[in-house]
């Protein structure tokens, strides 16, 4: 079946996205699977691919599986390529944004596990964030006067660069619908700032780093009025409207938490009012410039209303900013405003410093990336089918003054200055990134395509059939100087038929492609739900450099430790008027105290500290009926607050699961009536333990304690024989197994003491938690040891 190629049709949205129509030529029945290929010198052919039946269930060899499935050899290949080995690690680790979600998805690659999902616009219940009071404030500070944002709208996020490569501090999200710029530490991959912009209500959704992380980069979408005033749809209202780019300071510290966003330093260029699109910062030859698309913009009309921006004859450009001109004039008194410790460069300002000029650009920019070394930039179409590539060394030898103004006053080249060529790559196109080898790819929308380009040729070296609808494009490092060739992923924004049927939606669908060899190969359909978009940047994966653990009483929020940490001995119920502060402590498996007492109409605060030190023992915290949820990872601290405004008994518990003692980590809040009168039987003696039987439990636990000891002495025998230091995944397991062990240093003498005393259940309660921190440290032994026996075996 032979169809001639189709024309197809792309209209750019003000988010920087693509919505794709195919206006002829394909036509879809209930029984084919269409896939587009050819659209270059030959004919489009419509391919029909067989239905595959999975097999329930596949036992035997390796063969006798793949025919059971109806898997093909190509199939086994890429499934070869993308499996790691449970206790094994991925090579990179992937960070895909979410669109409206507000949050990140942290996943493997090659073997496209998913990870963690993390809350950064949003709150996210799984780690707490956005539920406990120091989350709460870190989202409540960003918000405009009382509203509180509910979502938040990402694309391409940017990690942190020394010397523009990625060093592994700090990643960076936009949120388009607010403002905002987020940024998550990459030690413990958590949300420590939301900065809100002080100038524009709404950003573009992507954002970029400068190579050295000086500064992060974040554009406007639509224009807007300054200062947000009101204003009738008008001419008037058209020459009024101004786009921008803030230019974020980041400030590095001492400490991992203390690298952080400072708005003193930060400041903000005015741009024309076009629709601003994907920025990226110069590197190598490109040093110093920073550069925005400029996507749409009508004369004297508003851009998106008056005029379409999926107009074909809509102009575009290139917005290139002379970074240091821009921070003389951000820094000088006379050429700037400043709201909120944020400077303000008018458009006239920035024009008159020779800090900002435009090279005009074909209709439809949707993407913008610069090679490795900076000089080449590749700015991807939403119309035609061919890409542009811009000569960025040139821009040491342009004379703005020499280029006409446009209506703005802002001098602008012609396409061509910069010695532009075009590149026919069949079809529009929605994003490009670099590799290692230097090759440049391509994701062409229709026919769905991954293009790898020669660029001294200036053609296509080879190329991939998706079945799908080029998206976004990730390759690992591939806005850095020192990007990766190993994989691709392609982003696709409509996964229809990928996956089992689960209703009218499914997850969104990264494609792993394997670009290492001459052939480019797909290897794996990843779904990631809970996204209306998704655009992504990955790195190598860091050896042993996350955080398992925080210092204990730490806030995780800031780095510091906690005013409101907790240590065994000290929890204790506070009270001042009808304000009441409960410190208490979390470790498996007791939660303490175990009763709170408190009056209705009390508020309340619970200051809670994870005592554990092991990687992964993390315990949840909720009350019964008042709404209360938190999570604490080993070390930290942080509060609920709620108000105690019904009376009775409410029971309080862990909500993670910990140990098989999981369920003993509860405890009960008892709220007072008011008004309530005591009664003999509220002050009858409580009861009270014997001493004689809690001295046997000590003495039945302290035997327990001497047996696991000689169990950790016989592991730690053998991994000291064995050179447990050879392997990386072992000898992070035996780091974490000492340092449980080292909190038994701090309990003994506690239990000695209450010994002394007589005090058995203090005494039982100590050796208690001294078992269980060497249950923790023999656990994190034996999978130690586990894991060099395998590897000898093998």
């Amino acid at each position: 079946m032979k169809t001639k190629c189709a024309a197809c049709a792309v209209s750019t949205t003000t988010r920087g996205r693509t919505n794709v129509a195919m206006t002829a030529g394909v036509v879809v029945t209930a029984s084919l699977t269409v896939m587009m290929s050819g659209c270059f010198e030959e004919d489009r052919k419509v391919k029909q691919e067989p239905e595959k039946t999975v097999a329930t269930e596949a036992s035997g060899g390796l063969f006798d599986v793949a025919k059971s499935r109806g898997l093909k050899e190509e199939d086994l290949a890429a499934a070869l390529k993308t499996f790691v080995p449970t206790g094994a690690r991925d090579a990179y680790v992937g960070m895909l944004t979410g669109g409206t979600s507000g949050r990140l998805v942290v996943f493997g690659m090659p073997s496209m596990r998913v990870l963690k999902i993390v809350g950064i616009f949003t709150p996210e219940p799984w780690q707490g964030f956005g539920y406990d009071d120091e989350s709460r404030a870190l989202l409540e500070s960003s918000a405009r006067e009382d509203v509180e944002y509910g979502f938040g709208e990402s694309g391409l996020p940017a990690l942190s660069e020394t010397a523009g490569v990625y060093d592994g501090v700090a990643l960076f999200a936009a949120d388009a619908a607010h403002g905002r710029v987020g940024v998550m530490h990459l030690d413990d991959f958590e949300t420590k700032q939301v900065v809100t912009n002080p100038f524009f209500l709404t950003s573009h959704p992507d954002v970029a780093v400068t190579p050295g992380t000086e500064y992060v980069i974040q554009t406007t979408a639509a224009p807007e009025l300054p200062a947000s005033e009101w204003a009738p749809v008008n001419a008037a209202l058209a020459a009024r409207l101004r786009g921008g780019v803030t230019f974020w300071r980041f400030q590095r510290g001492e400490t991992p938490s203390s690298n952080r966003i400072e708005a003193k330093g930060s400041f903000a260029v005015e741009l024309p009012p076009y629709v601003q699109g994907e920025s990226d910062s110069g590197k190598g030859t490109s040093s110093g410039w920073v550069f925005t698309i400029g996507a749409c913009r009508g004369k004297g009309v508003v851009p998106g209303v008056d005029e379409t921006c999926g107009t074909a004859s809509v102009p575009s450009v290139l917005h290139v900013i002379n970074l240091e001109a821009a921070q003389k004039l951000a820094a000088s008194t006379a050429s700037r405003d400043v709201t909120d410790d944020v400077a303000r460069v008018s458009l006239a300002r920035a024009v008159q410093g020779q800090a900002l000029g435009q090279v005009a650009l074909p209709p439809g920019p949707t993407s913008l990336s610069i090679a490795p070394d900076g000089q080449r930039a590749l700015v991807t179409f939403g119309f035609g089918t061919s890409i542009t590539v811009l000569d960025l060394a040139q821009l040491k030898s342009v004379d703005w003054s020499s280029a006409p103004p446009d209506d703005f006053g802002v001098p602008t080249l012609p396409a061509g200055a910069l010695g532009a060529q075009n590149i026919e790559v069949g079809g529009p196109t929605a994003d490009a990134a670099f590799s290692k080898a230097g090759h440049a790819y391509v994701s062409v929308v229709e026919p769905g395509r991954l293009v790898r380009l020669d660029l001294a040729r200036r053609a296509i070296s080879t190329h991939l059939d998706l079945g799908f609808s080029g998206g976004r494009l990730l390759i690992p490092g591939g806005d850095s100087a020192a990007p990766t060739g190993a994989y691709a992923v392609v982003m696709n924004t409509q996964p229809h038929g990928r996956f089992v049927s689960v209703g009218p939606v499914t997850g969104l669908n990264p494609h792993l492609v394997d670009i290492s060899e001459t052939k480019l190969v797909s290897l794996y359909d990843m779904s990631v739900p809970q996204a209306s978009g998704l655009a992504g940047v990955a790195m190598p994966a860091p050896e042993d450099a996350a955080l398992i653990r925080y210092a204990l009483g730490t806030d995780t929020r800031s780095g510091a430790l906690s005013p409101f940490r907790t240590i065994p001995g000290q929890e204790r119920v506070e009270r001042k008027g009808n304000r009441v502060h409960v410190f208490g402590t979390l470790i498996r498996s007791h939660l303490t105290p175990e009763i709170v007492e408190v009056d209705e109409g009390d508020e309340v605060t619970f200051h809670l500290t994870n005592l554990e030190q092991a990687q992964d023992q993390t315990h949840g915290f909720t009350v019964g009926t008042y709404n209360v949820h938190g999570s604490w990872e080993p070390g930290k601290v942080a509060s609920v607050t709620f108000v105690a405004d019904q009376p009775g008994v409410f029971p309080y518990y862990c909500t993670e699961f910990c140990s098989a003692l999981h369920l003993e980590m509860m405890g009960y809040l008892l709220v007072k009536p008011k008004g309530y009168k005591a009664t003999a039987e509220d002050s009858a003696e409580k009861p009270s333990f014997d001493p004689a039987k809690m001295k046997e439990a000590y003495e039945a636990k302290m035997k327990v304690i001497t047996e696991t000891q000689a169990v950790i002495d016989s592991v730690v025998k053998w991994l000291t024989d064995n050179k447990y230091e050879r392997d990386p995944r072992a000898a992070a397991l035996v780091k974490d197994a000492v340092a449980q062990l080292e909190q038994t240093k701090e309990i003994k003498p506690k239990i000695d003491a209450a010994v002394a005393a007589a005090e058995w259940q203090q005494a039982l309660l100590w050796a208690e938690q001294y078992f269980q921190y060497q249950v923790k440290c023999a656990d994190a032994g034996l999978r130690a040891k586990k894991i060099l026996s395998e590897s000898e075996a093998q």
